[in-house]
């Protein structure tokens, strides 16, 4: 069975540290909307390049979404 690039993931143990750090960084200075963007905007590049996104990303990518839904309804 073939996978599509958008279903493609690494085990948690393949998240890039550097990354993560990245998006926490930006999170706590500019807030969810600014990490959520950011962080799409990385998994879209690997997705186009062919690489496995790692599971903890896509994970973090939801977390970041649910974040802005609650902040937009004033939660």
């Amino acid at each position: 069975m073939s996978q599509t690039s958008r279903s493609r993931s690494h085990p948690a143990h393949a998240i890039d540290p550097a990354l993560t750090a990245k998006i926490v960084e930006i999170e706590d200075r500019d807030g969810p909307h600014a990490a959520y963007t950011a962080l799409s905007t990385r998994l879209r590049s690997l997705e186009s390049e062919g690489a496995l996104v790692p599971a903890n990303l896509v994970s973090l990518q939801h977390r970041l979404a649910a974040e802005c839904c609650a902040l937009s309804q004033g939660r």
